[in-house]
Parts: C-alpha cells; sequence; structure tokens
C-alpha cells in the first residue's frame, strides 16, 4: 500500500512534494508488548524519527518499508530480515 500511495502522491500530486514510507521499529518493550520486548522505546525510536525528519525533497526512501535500523526492506525481491 505504501508503495502504492507513494506512486498516486508522485504522479498526480507532485506539487504536493509528500513522502509515504512504513517502518517496522522492531520489538519494543512496551505495555502492548507486555514489556517483553528487547528493544527499548528510544531505540524503537530511530526510524520512525529518521523518516518524519527527511526533507520533501529525498530521491529514498520513497514508497518503502524501513527496518528498525534504517534499512530499506524490499519485499518483492528481498531479502527480507528474518527477526523482528
Amino acid at each position: 500500500m505504501t508503495r502504492i500511495q507513494q506512486r498516486d502522491f508522485d504522479n498526480n500530486h507532485a506539487d504536493l512534494k509528500v513522502l509515504v514510507n512504513c517502518c517496522h521499529p522492531g520489538y519494543v518493550d512496551t505495555d502492548m508488548t507486555s514489556h517483553k520486548g528487547e528493544l527499548t522505546t528510544d531505540q524503537g525510536a530511530i526510524a520512525p524519527v529518521w523518516l518524519a525528519l527527511l526533507p520533501s525533497n529525498v530521491e529514498s526512501p520513497r514508497g518503502a518499508y524501513v527496518w528498525k535500523n534504517k534499512e530499506l526492506v524490499d519485499w518483492v525481491s528481498g531479502p527480507v530480515p528474518s527477526k523482528y
């Protein structure tokens, strides 16, 4: 869905300069994980904060899935991460 939304913005709303990305913060120690996550909230915030602060004119990532360490994951061609 992220790739489709980014392509739509690029093709039909380029003047808005919107970036659409998604990320997996990892298995974070929160109430949602019953505090079993192996990452602190600060560690889990690395990729989301990095994405939130990207300037609108970047070439990459655009329509990407970003792993917790800011690695771009290609779900079509692989490889995919093997652990949370």
